[in-house]
């Protein structure tokens, strides 16, 4: 034990040596409040397990740091190249980019993408971030995934402009969704206008992403649930027909629960679809609409489907139907 020890003792303390250095340089300079660093702070305001008032505190306590905050969780995303990484650079240049490319910034790189969300999440006082997060954008790092979020919600787009980009683009990219989603979020009720007329966009995933916000969103009911039932429609049959579109309108006006309910004879229709994928959507998607008598009543009827896949489908929507009754008959 003694020999161990005496051996492999010096490369130890060189190891801890090492880590508390890039632990010191990770936190000179880092602001603080109230006593506490900025980056616990911002690990409290993503922490899933904490409460509302816990996370609204911590998002207060980084607007209060401000400017200050604001270079921090900039250098976070674009870090300033390192010695090491400068000569690994120079040196082996793109003919071998092992060591540039798989040398982050020690520390930093675990915390890129909450400092990317935290930056959106300060909104317009975050502008002095908008070139690290231009430049995270364009990285493939799957951490600034998000970073066209966080741009979008810093410049205050709308969502009308973002789905006019996407409809320029030609894009199919899921980032672009979540900006969409983030956009309408700041604003719900003044991007329906614009979701409504992108639901019929010529570009289907443009559409799809619209859908997909009506159902994030689930407000307005009045307006959005007749341009779903609309969607549906107008998707189903030819020369338009579109069996995605019609199922992401279906999942979307399931969001919405009782408030839904307009959308039942449409739905019902799309029960006797000759596609099964719509089939199964529609009994999905009324199941959460309907009250539990009818709901329970619209799937014991279903199981008399002679396809096997829906039989099988309704047969496991009433047993959850029927436990989710228990649990709250349990809970009163």
């Amino acid at each position: 034990m003694i020999r161990f020890f005496k051996r492999f003792s010096l490369p130890l303390f060189l190891a801890i040596g090492v880590a508390c250095f890039f632990w010191w340089k990770h936190t000179q300079g880092e602001p603080e409040f109230r006593g506490r660093l900025l980056t616990t702070w911002m690990h409290q305001l993503h922490d899933q397990s904490g409460s509302e008032t816990e996370r609204a505190e911590a998002l207060d306590a980084i607007k209060a740091m401000h400017e200050s905050a604001v270079s921090y969780l900039a250098n976070i995303v674009k870090p300033d190249e390192s010695w090491f990484r400068q000569k690994a650079r120079d040196r082996y240049g793109i003919k071998h980019p092992f060591l540039y490319k798989w040398f982050p910034p020690l520390l930093q790189s675990a915390d890129r993408q909450q400092a990317i969300v935290t930056l959106g999440q300060l909104g317009p006082l975050a502008g002095s971030a908008i070139p690290a997060l231009e430049w995270a954008a364009r990285h493939k790092d799957a951490r600034c995934a998000e970073a066209r979020t966080a741009l979008q919600q810093i410049r205050g787009e709308s969502a009308a402009q973002w789905i006019e980009a996407m409809e320029n683009g030609n894009t199919r990219g899921e980032i672009e969704v979540t900006a969409l989603l983030a956009s309408c979020s700041t604003n719900a009720h003044a991007s329906i206008p614009a979701l409504c007329q992108g639901l019929s966009s010529t570009n289907e995933w443009v559409s799809l992403a619209c859908t997909r916000a009506f159902g994030q969103l689930h407000t307005d009911a009045g307006i959005s649930v007749p341009a779903l039932v609309e969607n549906i429609k107008r998707f189903r049959s030819a020369p338009l027909a579109s069996p995605s579109r019609v199922q992401a309108s279906m999942f979307a006006l399931s969001a919405f629960g009782a408030e839904a309910r307009p959308a039942i004879p449409t739905l019902k229709e799309c029960q006797l679809d000759s596609r099964l994928g719509t089939r199964r959507v529609a009994m999905i998607c009324l199941t959460r609409i309907l009250d539990y008598q009818e709901a329970r009543e619209m799937l014991a009827a279903s199981l008399a489907e002679p396809n096997q896949e829906v039989h099988d489908t309704a047969a496991r929507l009433l047993q959850q139907l029927d436990a989710k009754a228990d649990h709250g008959s349990l809970a009163k």
